[in-house]
């Protein structure tokens, strides 16, 4: 399965120590060059991960032909998002990658499947990837600083 990434679900991935597991459920990754950008601003573990997975081959950067399109969507979205969104066109990926819900919604507009983080964790613990109980991902995701409310994850995590 061929998916595209916006920085934040690398980054929320990285954070939480599961950037490795991505081979588990995508093919290959390519990430626009704005999105690299993003994640090499700052010299730290999150830019260290990312850039093993390009070394090895998972992640790949690739540019974004259509600049009409990524100068749309970045009148309403960060550069990452818009160079994200674009490329998924461009390339037929199965997924784009993507947390913000504006963003989300552009996609869609464009008839692109998109998947966030959560449903990746929700993938990966379904297939018993990652071996932690809910709650304790759900901790983690707050020390973060990833918001979701506490309804919405179990709703998601099937728990009550």
């Amino acid at each position: 399965m061929l998916a595209v990434s916006n920085t934040s679900p690398l980054i929320v991935m990285s954070k939480l120590g599961y950037i490795d597991m991505l081979p588990e459920i995508f093919g290959k990754i390519y990430i626009p060059s704005g999105v690299r950008r993003e994640i090499s601003e700052k010299e730290d573990d999150v830019q260290k991960a990312v850039e093993v997975l390009i070394e090895r081959g998972f992640i790949e950067v690739k540019e974004v032909e259509n600049t009409s399109l990524v100068q749309m969507l970045n009148a309403e979205l960060g550069i990452g998002e818009s160079e994200a969104i674009a490329l998924g066109k461009e390339v037929k990926s199965d997924f784009v990658l993507l947390d913000d819900l504006k963003a989300r919604q552009l996609a869609r507009s464009l008839k692109i499947n998109v998947i966030g983080t959560l449903a990746i964790i929700r993938a990966l613990v379904k297939r018993g990837i990652i071996k932690e109980a809910p709650d304790e991902i759900y901790t983690r995701l707050r020390s973060i600083d990833f918001w979701i409310s506490r309804e919405l994850f179990s709703s998601l995590f099937d728990i009550g």
